[in-house]
């Protein structure tokens, strides 16, 4: 073969890699601005610390046809647009199924819905089938102080070391978090929502339906609520604490708040608290309530339940007792107010 038929056949089987590597690689972006969005019907979001001023997305197309999403990146904003109303999401995960129906706006955002046919029109968007198979995997970069909204319709949004102003959503997904810092509103209508080793502000959380899982949570102002499902959590710190749930119990361990406060439909409550409370207020339409307490607690107490018994392990200088409540002092009652009360079930105070 001459030399320069030679040379020329190197030179395919060295482009042919670089080209494969090119189709298979990501496409990059960055976003500045006051607050930083990022809209996507289908896919993984990850954020991780970043540097510098700029947002920085790392985008992956995935799916048959990936090829065909346009990506709009401007103005602080970041849309990955979906030319069809049908998409089909192929999770490398694997092993869950599901479907939503999202009304999209005429600028590519999204929200909620079963078809209202607003100006982009009603999107269903499911794990099988047929449709659009495209989806895309972002990977955030988010500098120190940054507020960013990130809005997924189906997959999974994962937050590690971020230290921001965040707002995480997703239509039917899960969201997890660790090593946080600042401030954190997460919300899914569908999916558990996991957080750890975080230290915050401000942290509100809730799901429409799906468990809440807290371990080692540091914050200010600390709101969980649950429409269906449990919510569960071990040493947590917060001045004022909320949790509320329709139907699914409260079980923590380990919290340390000046103002509880915990309320439930159907299910019961179990708190154990490290320190002196200032305020405990505990409700449960439908199942009983325990309170774990430090021995040394000094506490105005108030139990009342419509059918279930009222125990104690602490002497209580009793004001009023009546056959389903109870009114006195734990101590000298200068402490705290503790307020239990339940429709059915019992209640509960224990020493540890």
């Amino acid at each position: 073969m001459p030399r320069t038929a030679l040379a020329l056949a190197a030179a395919v089987l060295v482009a042919l890699p670089c080209r494969a590597d090119a189709q298979a690689g990501s496409e990059r972006h960055t976003l500045s601005g006051d607050r930083v969005e990022v809209w996507n019907l289908a896919g993984r979001a990850e954020l991780v610390a970043g540097s510098g001023r700029e947002v920085v997305v790392e985008l992956r197309r995935g799916g048959a046809d990936g090829s065909r999403l346009t990506v709009n990146a401007r103005n602080g904003r970041l849309i990955v647009e979906y030319p069809d109303r049908d998409i089909v999401y192929d999770s490398p995960d694997g092993g869950f199924r599901s479907e939503i129906r999202v009304d999209r706006n005429s600028d590519g955002t999204f929200s909620g819905g079963w078809g209202s046919d607003r100006d982009g029109g009603s999107v269903r968007v499911r794990t099988s089938g047929s449709g659009l198979r495209a989806h895309a995997d972002l990977r955030i970069a988010v500098p120190a102080g940054q507020r960013v909204l990130v809005a997924i319709g189906l997959g999974v949004i994962e937050a590690t070391n971020v230290n921001g102003d965040l707002e995480l959503r997703t239509q039917a997904s899960r969201i997890q978090g660790s090593g946080l810092g600042g401030a954190l509103v997460a919300r899914t209508g569908s999916g558990g929502i996991e957080l750890a080793n975080s230290d915050m502000s401000r942290l509100q959380v809730a799901t429409g339906s799906g468990g809440l899982r807290l371990d080692r949570v540091k914050s200010g102002e600390f709101k969980a609520s649950t429409g269906s499902g449990r919510i569960e959590g071990r040493e947590l710190t917060a001045d004022r604490f909320e949790a509320s749930t329709g139907s699914g119990g409260i079980e923590i361990f380990g919290l340390n708040g000046r103002d509880v406060r915990t309320s439930t439909g159907s299910g019961g409550i179990r708190l154990e608290l490290g320190q002196q409370p200032g305020s405990i207020t505990a409700s449960a339409g439908s199942g009983g309530v325990t309170l774990r307490l430090p021995a040394g607690v000094s506490a105005e107490v108030d139990a009342r339940t419509g059918s279930g018994r009222i125990t104690t392990d602490f002497p209580v200088t009793m004001d009023e007792v009546r056959r389903n409540s109870l009114r006195g002092r734990i101590g000298s009652g200068e402490g705290g107010r503790i307020r239990v009360t339940t429709g059915s079930g019992g209640i509960r105070l224990e020493r540890h």
